[in-house]
């Protein structure tokens, strides 16, 4: 039985593979991470973690975009880590 989805606003998503996302949106159900406008964290060298980027942007990193929508297992979600949209991505409209 799939619950609803629980909406968690603009995070950056950290999976077991490896890959690291940036999601304008992100939502959760008991089966599913959906990922709205992701952008996958190719790398960064500014020599801060991930707590220090989800308060202050993308400084010293390559994004790579994706206009859609990703769908992830949600047994691969490690952990989210919120974050404001307006750090990386220029305003809708």
């Amino acid at each position: 039985m799939v619950v609803n989805d629980i909406e968690h606003g603009c995070c950056i998503c950290v999976l077991s593979d490896s890959f690291i996302y940036i999601g304008r949106k992100i939502s959760t159900n008991n089966e599913w991470l959906k990922i709205v406008h992701p952008r996958n964290i190719r790398c960064w060298w500014s020599e801060k973690g991930l707590l220090w980027h989800a308060g202050n942007g993308d400084k010293d990193m390559i994004l790579d975009d994706y206009e859609g929508e990703i769908f992830v297992p949600i047994e691969k979600l490690n952990h989210f880590i919120p974050t404001r949209e307006e750090l990386w991505y220029a305003p809708l409209g």
